[in-house]
């Protein structure tokens, strides 16, 4: 496993403090590491997400490098922990012995990556997709396991397919490796999900829109601080739940309530004329302008009509095509 160094540590912990204006972000973090919304609602349910993802990292205490060091020292202890479970046989009991251990730097592994390469408060692209992963699946599979400190240059599956094929994607025939770090320091990128728990299900395929909505004005708060010039959603579930969002702030969008309605609202979208489709550019959320361009699963656009789709993207972000 290749971790990330102390120094690394330092510069994403500077990533998330340029977001963090008036302590909004450290706000929402704590929210959400204390959230129990889906369990309150269903009680009961086998299914119920694990809250064990997100960090509430106390951003306005790590502002030097000493304070720095003494956090990540007590994140090395989580990170031992998680590993020593995880290689330790996969007991039944593992979700008691977790405890309050967090699987990320801050929300998820893929938001703390750009947070690594982050120079400003400026975001261009903010990405919701549906969930991290299901926790039964995370301990199942070896190939699964990401524990806090994992860089992306850990041989995981949570750098496989999605994050990589995304970048290729978006960046075209390039060195990927090279020119999203630039996208990163340049533009400014914010990963998330439509739901920030572990998935509680035993099927990683299934994903449930009662646990979404849940976790809906989380997503909504990170819209309002992370301030992105354009919102891109993957598959059919992230589309419905950002259009529902979107729909609330520009009523006059019609097309918004109709995807929002949709099982299929990608498909859907795919049979509208391109005058009204194009209309998802230009939005508004709060005082701010802001693109919505919704996506296939990143994993599938092997096919021509769905990379079709990346050309638009790339246009709203100003990419050479």
């Amino acid at each position: 496993m290749t971790k990330y160094s102390a120094e690394q540590f330092r510069l994403i912990v500077r990533g998330y403090r340029m977001l963090d204006r008036a302590g909004a972000l450290s706000s929402l973090l704590r929210r959400v590491s204390r959230c129990r919304e889906c369990h309150d609602r269903y009680p009961g349910r086998l299914d119920l997400p694990h809250n064990n993802l997100v960090r509430p990292l106390p951003l306005a205490r790590l502002r030097d490098r000493r304070a720095i060091g003494n956090y990540l020292t007590r994140l090395k202890r989580d990170d031992g922990h998680l590993r020593n479970l995880l290689c330790g046989g996969m007991p039944s009991t593992l979700l008691d012995r977790v405890q309050s251990a967090r699987f990320s730097i801050g929300l998820l592994p893929w938001l703390d990556r750009c947070m690594l390469d982050r120079t400003s408060s400026s975001t261009a692209m903010m990405v919701v997709g549906i969930d991290f992963k299901h926790l039964s699946a995370l301990i199942a599979n070896p190939r699964d396991h990401h524990l806090p400190l994992d860089s992306d240059r850990t041989p995981s599956n949570v750098w496989r397919s999605t994050w990589r094929q995304f970048w290729r994607n978006l960046l075209g025939p390039c060195d990927v490796e090279t020119e999203f770090v630039e996208f990163l320091r340049h533009r400014g990128a914010y990963f998330t999900n439509s739901m920030l728990c572990f998935g509680g299900g035993n099927d990683p395929r299934s994903h449930s829109w009662d646990f979404i909505q849940a976790c809906r004005p989380h997503i909504e708060d990170q819209i309002r601080v992370v301030r992105p010039r354009c919102l891109v959603s993957f598959g059919d579930l992230g589309c419905r739940n950002m259009a529902t969002i979107l729909a609330r702030e520009n009523p006059d969008t019609s097309l918004l309530a109709v995807l929002s309605d949709s099982p299929e609202p990608l498909r859907l979208l795919r049979n509208r004329p391109n005058g009204e489709a194009r209309g998802l550019l230009r939005l508004r959320f709060g005082r701010e302008d802001l693109a919505f361009v919704p996506l296939y699963q990143p994993g599938w656009s092997h096919t021509a009509e769905y990379r079709r789709d990346y050309g638009l993207l790339r246009a709203v972000l100003g990419l050479s095509s």
